[in-house]
């Protein structure tokens, strides 16, 4: 439906295209995992929390861990652990600087490691784009409001 929308109102035109580029994958760490697939262990149950730096009571696939990677890595993250759609629990806690040292957190990287035993290494893969062909300003009438005659 939304892509109707733009479609109509824009003059949209795109399509999908695979590219090789650099990506960071997400695997297993050497010393192994450190998280568990237990929901009955959550702290607070039902109760979540996701903000920079600091991640408690998160619970999903490592599909889901490597989407969310994503923000505070600045690149795309492919999950790579082989742990299929299992769901994990898992904490975080990191510098969201990203370079560590600020309050004592450590960076991503190695919060990643130490905390979940999940490792982020650099790699190239496919990754499929949105690439916009044509667009338009939408024409005047779609800027009108819905009741022509009323007084605002």
């Amino acid at each position: 439906m939304t892509q109707a929308v733009l479609a109509n109102r824009y003059q949209l035109k795109a399509h999908y295209e695979t590219r090789e580029m650099p990506v960071y994958e997400l695997v297993v760490a050497h010393g192994g995992l450190k998280l568990t697939d237990k929901v009955l262990e959550r702290r607070n149950q039902g109760e979540s929390f996701f903000s920079p730096g600091d991640w408690y009571n998160n619970y999903g696939t490592m599909e889901d861990l490597a989407n969310k990677l994503a923000g505070p890595t600045g690149g795309v993250v492919i999950d790579k652990t082989g742990l299929g759609t299992k769901a994990f629990f898992y904490e975080l806690k990191w510098a969201s600087d990203s370079k560590g040292g600020a309050g004592g957190d450590p960076s991503i990287f190695k919060a990643l490691e130490e905390q979940l035993g999940l490792k982020l290494v650099r790699g190239t893969d496919p990754v499929e784009f949105l690439v916009i062909d044509h667009i338009e300003t939408p024409t005047p009438e779609y800027f009108k409001p819905a009741l022509t005659g009323s007084s605002l």
